[in-house]
C-alpha cells in the first residue's frame, strides 16, 4: 500500500512539474522548436534595433475576421543596427503562446520582419486603431522564440557578433 502511495505521489509531482513548464509554440524556418542564431536572425531581419518600450496597447478584436487579440508595443528607437527606423517603431504580437511580449520602460534588442500588411487591423474597433494611424505600420518580431531579448540579457559575445554583422553590412 505504501508503495502505491509513493508511486502515485511521484506521478502526481511529475505531472504538475510538466504542466508548469509549458512551452510556447516556436516555429522557425518551418521547424518546430528550432534554434536560431544571432547571425542568422540579423541577416534575415529587415530591421534590428535597440529600443525602449514606451507603452503597451491592448487591441481586442470584435469581429469574425480575426479570432485573436494583439498587443502593440510603442518602442523608442535608441539605436539601429540594421535597416531604417524613425524615432519610434511598433511591435505587434498576437496574444497567444507564440507571442513576444515586452515590458514598459525596459530596453530590448529586437529583430523585426518587414512591416505587417495593412490589413492587420481589419476587424479591430476603430477607436482602438485611430490613435495608431499616425505611427509607422507595426512589425512582427522575426522569431518569437529567437534572439530578441532584454538588452540586459545581451552577452558580450552577442554584442561582438552584432558589431561584426554591422561592419560586414557596411562593407557591402
Amino acid at each position: 500500500m505504501v508503495g502505491r502511495a509513493v508511486v502515485l505521489c511521484v506521478a502526481l509531482l511529475a505531472a504538475v512539474g510538466a504542466a508548469s513548464r509549458a512551452e510556447a509554440v516556436c516555429i522557425y524556418r518551418g521547424v518546430m522548436y528550432a534554434q536560431s542564431t544571432i547571425t542568422g536572425e540579423f541577416r534575415e531581419s529587415s530591421l534590428v534595433i535597440k529600443g525602449t518600450v514606451i507603452e503597451n496597447i491592448e487591441v481586442r478584436t470584435d469581429s469574425e475576421v480575426r479570432d485573436f487579440d494583439y498587443v502593440i508595443a510603442r518602442i523608442r528607437v535608441d539605436g539601429v543596427f540594421k535597416g531604417i527606423a524613425g524615432r519610434e517603431v511598433l511591435l505587434i504580437s498576437e496574444r497567444n503562446s507564440g507571442g513576444f511580449y515586452v515590458n514598459e520602460g525596459e530596453q530590448y534588442l529586437l529583430f523585426f520582419e518587414p512591416p505587417a500588411p495593412a490589413s492587420w487591423s481589419r476587424g479591430v474597433p476603430r477607436e482602438r486603431i485611430d490613435p495608431l494611424r499616425s505611427l509607422p505600420r507595426p512589425r512582427y518580431i522575426n522569431n518569437g522564440c529567437g534572439q530578441s531579448v532584454r538588452w540586459s540579457e545581451v552577452s558580450a559575445e552577442k554584442r561582438r557578433v552584432l558589431d561584426y554583422e554591422v561592419a560586414r553590412l557596411a562593407k557591402q
